[in-house]
């Protein structure tokens, strides 16, 4: 799961992983999912609509389920307030197994994985 602002340079830096992760992990059970917390707005900071969700898949020709967090409850998860936010939840549990803030290669992460 990860936690973006349209405006985030890093975030939008790590999308060019995405597909060739989904590739990779989907087949081993794992799903990408995405929320973002602010639109494009860095002086504003304001709160992301599904217009910024559509802008952002369109801009990035990604197909992950996205939601809207604009109030950004996943940030109370890690008691932190930078972008990008990225957590890899066990859904059997929902218990969170590993996080990271700000850009990183998201490859190496996830090939680190049992």
């Amino acid at each position: 799961m990860a936690a973006v602002a349209g405006w985030c340079g890093p975030c939008n830096d790590e999308q060019q992983y995405v597909p060739g992760l989904q590739t990779k992990f989907e087949p081993k059970g794992f799903r990408f999912v995405e929320a973002m917390m602010q639109g494009y707005n860095a002086r504003t900071g304001a709160p992301a609509t599904e217009a910024d969700i559509n802008r952002w898949q369109s801009a990035h020709g990604i197909h992950v389920a996205m939601g809207l967090d604009p109030e950004g409850k996943l940030f109370s998860f890690a008691d932190v307030s930078a972008f990008p936010l990225n957590m890899i939840v066990r859904t059997s549990d929902m218990k969170i197994v590993y996080m990271q803030v700000g850009l990183q290669d998201l490859t190496k992460t996830l090939s680190a994985l049992p």
